[in-house]
């Protein structure tokens, strides 16, 4: 679990491209077995996430007062800090991911439901550990100005 904060910019009317910036917290869990033991190890990772979406409005367009979207595209996470025993070194930075997701308009509120997949391995070499990649879902709402 974690959360975000930021703006994103829709350019265009059925079609779409959509730009945005946000300040990211997301935690990770890794079980590690040895000899039959297990140890469970926690990280918190802080950062911006740099989405480039491209959508399509099924129904309703940019201007509608209702509109139901379909949209993709690429991220970037940029690694600003991660909890007590980790370095930022250890980490590739960016990370590098792709998602999916649908959205609805109402008024001036909308909610996105996306999942994301990542492309890089959240960590370069840390033997005890490994978080490989984080694939996670994004539940977004807010304002439309």
């Amino acid at each position: 679990m974690g959360w975000q904060a930021g703006a994103s910019v829709e350019l265009g009317n059925k079609f779409y491209v959509e730009p945005g910036i946000f300040y990211t917290t997301r935690n990770a869990e890794s079980t590690t077995i040895n000899n039959g033991v297990s140890s469970l190890s926690d990280a918190q990772f802080r950062g911006f996430r740099i989405p480039v979406a491209v959508g399509y409005n099924i129904l309703g367009n940019t201007n509608s007062s209702f509109a139901f979207r379909v949209f993709g595209g690429g991220s970037a996470f940029i690694l600003s800090s991660v909890s007590d025993g980790y370095a930022i070194s250890d980490f590739n930075n960016p990370e590098w991911g792709v998602f999916a997701g649908v959205g609805a308009d109402i008024s001036i509120i909308f909610i996105d439901l996306s999942y994301q997949w990542s492309v890089t391995d959240v960590q370069k070499n840390i033997s005890d550990v490994d978080f490989g990649r984080t694939n996670g879902v994004f539940l977004t709402a807010g304002f439309r100005f």
